[in-house]
Order: C-alpha cells, then sequence, then structure tokens
C-alpha cells in the first residue's frame, strides 16, 4: 500500500449554540484536504478506522463554554513513557477491539471507579442507574448488582426494549422507562422504600425527581449531564427541588475519571478479572457499531443524540 500524499479532517469552524449544523451559511464543522510531509525517522502514519461517539464531545465544542472551566486538563499528570502490560483478555470470548472504546476503555473505568469508590455502593444498600442501557449505565448496574452485591438495583433508560435488557440481560431488580406516561408513579413505586445511592448519567429533570427519592444522607454520583448537553441557557431545566440536598443532607460528587488515571492499572486488573469470573458481560448489547464514510463522521455523531443506539455508540469508517 502506497504512503498517502494528504489526509481529510474535519474542522471545527462555528461552535455551536445549539444542535450543531452541518450545512448552512454557519456549519459546525468543515471537511478539508491537508497535504501529508514525508514520512520520517521516529514518525508513523496511523489510519483510523474507530471513531467514539460521546455525549460529553457535544459540551466540549459549545459556543458558550468557559475555556477555564472545561475539565480537559492540558497536561495530562500521570502519564508515563515506556512500554506497559495490560492484563491478558486470554479466555475473554466474544470481546471485539472496539470494546477498547467503551466498555474496556475509559467509560468502563468511568462506571467503576464511579460507583465503587465516589460513592462507595455498599452490600445493604439500593442504588438507582439512569441511563441504564448505556454503556456507562449499564456496566454500573453489572458492578452493583453483581460484583458489590448491592441489595436491589433499579435501572433508568428510555422503552420497554431497553427496560428488558437491563433486567434481563445486566440484572437490574427494576427498571423504570422514563418515556412512559406513568414514569413519575413507576419510579416512586419502585423507590418506595427510598434508596441510598444514585448514579447520574443524566442530570435534568430526571436528577430533580430522584432527589425526592433519596433518602437521608444519600450519596450522589454526578457522572454525566446528557439532558442538556444540546441545551443553552434557559433551555436547560433546572433543578427545583434543591432543598432537599439541604434537608436530608444528601452528597452529590462530580467526578472525571482523568483525576484517577494513577489508579487506572489496578483498576483494569480488577475489571478483567470481573470479566473473566463472568461477574460483567461484555458483547454486542455493550455497542452500537455503525458503518459510515468519512465525509458523513459529524452525521454519524450526531445519530447519537437520538438515543437509538445500545451501549456505546462506535463510527466504523469505510
Amino acid at each position: 500500500m502506497s504512503t498517502p500524499n494528504q489526509t481529510r479532517q474535519w474542522i471545527l469552524t462555528n461552535r455551536p449554540t445549539s444542535v450543531p449544523t452541518l450545512s448552512g451559511h454557519s456549519p459546525t464543522f468543515t471537511l478539508q484536504s491537508t497535504p501529508l510531509g514525508p514520512i520520517v525517522s521516529g514518525q508513523i502514519l496511523l489510519q483510523t478506522i474507530y471513531f467514539s461517539n460521546d455525549p460529553a464531545q457535544r459540551s466540549w465544542i459549545s459556543a458558550n463554554v468557559d475555556p477555564v472551566r472545561l475539565y480537559g486538563p492540558s497536561r495530562l499528570p500521570h502519564v508515563r513513557e515506556g512500554c506497559q502490560k495490560i492484563p491478558s483478555l486470554e479466555g475473554l470470548n466474544g470481546v471485539g477491539v472496539t470494546q477498547f472504546l467503551g466498555a474496556l476503555g475509559f467509560t468502563g473505568l468511568n462506571a467503576w471507579y464511579g460507583i465503587k469508590e465516589v460513592v462507595k455502593a455498599k452490600l445493604e444498600e439500593t442504588v438507582v442507574v439512569s441511563g441504564a442501557a448505556g454503556t456507562t449505565g449499564s456496566i454500573v448496574v453489572q458492578i452493583a448488582k453483581h460484583i458489590i452485591g448491592c441489595k436491589r438495583v433499579i435501572g433508568i433508560t428510555g422503552g420497554e426494549e431497553k427496560c428488558k435488557r437491563v433486567k434481563d440481560h445486566w440484572g437490574a431488580d427494576a427498571c423504570v422507562d422514563y418515556k412512559s406516561a406513568s414514569f413519575r408513579d413507576d419510579l416512586k413505586k419502585e423507590t418506595e422504600d427510598f434508596v441510598e445511592v444514585y448514579f447520574d448519567n443524566v442530570g435534568g429533570e430526571i436528577l430533580d425527581m430522584v432527589l425526592l427519592r433519596i433518602k437521608r444522607h444519600g450519596r450522589i454520583a454526578a457522572c454525566r449531564a446528557v439532558a442538556d448537553y444540546k441545551k443553552v441557557g434557559e433551555e436547560r431545566y433546572g433543578i427545583k427541588n434543591w432543598f432537599e440536598i439541604v434537608s436530608n443532607r444528601i452528597e452529590i460528587k462530580g467526578f472525571i475519571l482523568l483525576d484517577y488515571l494513577a489508579q487506572a492499572d489496578e483498576m483494569t486488573k480488577d475489571f478483567v478479572k470481573a470479566l473473566k469470573e463472568g461477574k460483567i458481560k461484555i458483547d454486542e448489547d455493550n455497542e452500537t457499531v455503525v458503518e459510515a464514510r468519512f465525509d458523513t463522521v459529524p452525521e454519524t455523531w450526531l445519530k447519537l443524540f437520538q438515543g437509538e443506539n445500545k451501549g456505546k455508540f462506535i463510527t466504523k469508517v469505510i
């Protein structure tokens, strides 16, 4: 195969204030071709095969974001030079390479650290997980139920099919469909005795509802805020039940995996061990891989916010 002399790039040209646009006078992204010089000693040329599609990427490109407040550090504090031996994946049948962009990557580690270290869920406690059919949420459900052994695990997701998967495939004791007209009543019924822990992937109105179901001294792991990623200003849902945090001494802690990279090796070993023991399932139900031409990559990315994918949403460039 001959070495290419140019590469195509999608450039962020206009930061969006609402839903990103792909055409018109001010498109969010512009496709450009850039010349490639000769490869010299010490350089390698890589071809991108897969793209990871993540809700947080929308907030990174927002026109309203203050760069000082972005959580991505300009320098990673725990990067080490040299080679590193990763845990053996031998015996993990059916695990494809794309899982390293999801369950076996930062997404899975987010789930592991959030439920075990941030809120420290315990055996005798009840846990609620929003976004329970997503990559992070589905792993949180499994860790809470099959590794920690929590008394009860309740998922929240959208649609009957996803709810069925959360219960039958990943082991939640119950799942509440937020798209159902009876969602509020269903949530109240499933949390009749209230809950100690909430792993929050969505924020917004669902967080507001769950605040009413948290026990005194309960804990919330704030992992994501998917409900507001496409919204700005007054479009965003303002929390109305804030006094619940005060009156019930509820602890809410936001976290970013980048803060805990020093512990990533240990977490990865524990995670792989759990996989080999069958306590966590990783298969085609954990991801959606969509084939797309490079010139349709942004269009494919936008499908992430339509909620049609199951688990991690990945683009395979064809």
